[in-house]
């Protein structure tokens, strides 16, 4: 993970396989904007976003029962400040 990444760890009950999840993720001056990811995945991750930068986000899971209720907004900020510079 960098400085302009996110991660998010899921914890499953194991009794109702996730098929998937919707994010949905905005910083304090954008629109909302949403990543379908396929899979069980247990870690998610957000690329690419702007450094020193307040973010707010929900998760939706599904399976073959159907979507959850979205999690409450959960509220982070991304390190640094000014332009972001990727290293190597």
């Amino acid at each position: 993970m960098s400085y302009n990444e996110l991660t998010i760890e899921i914890e499953d009950d194991n009794e109702n396989p996730i098929s998937g999840y919707l994010i949905k993720y905005k910083s304090n001056i954008d629109d909302w904007e949403e990543l379908k990811v396929i899979g069980p995945h247990k870690t998610l991750g957000l690329e690419n976003l702007k450094c020193g930068t307040k973010y707010s986000l929900t998760v939706t899971l599904f399976n073959n029962a159907g979507f959850s209720e979205p999690s409450e907004i959960i509220h982070v900020s991304t390190s640094g400040s000014g332009k972001c510079l990727d290293y190597y």
